[in-house]
């Protein structure tokens, strides 16, 4: 019993620690949308995406 809450206690933190390297690995720097008259749009993105 006592080696299965190990068990699952290591498994939660694991999952929790790579969703939180995984939310700060990725970041936008610069978002332009443009909209033009016909409805077609542009997307111009500046980001980093770092592994830790």
């Amino acid at each position: 019993m006592i080696k299965t809450k190990i068990i699952t206690l290591f498994l939660i933190f694991i999952l929790h620690s790579s969703t939180i390297s995984a939310a700060s690995a990725f970041s936008v720097e610069e978002l332009k949308i443009e909209v033009q008259e016909n409805g077609d749009n542009k997307v111009f993105g500046e980001y980093w995406l770092s592994f830790v």
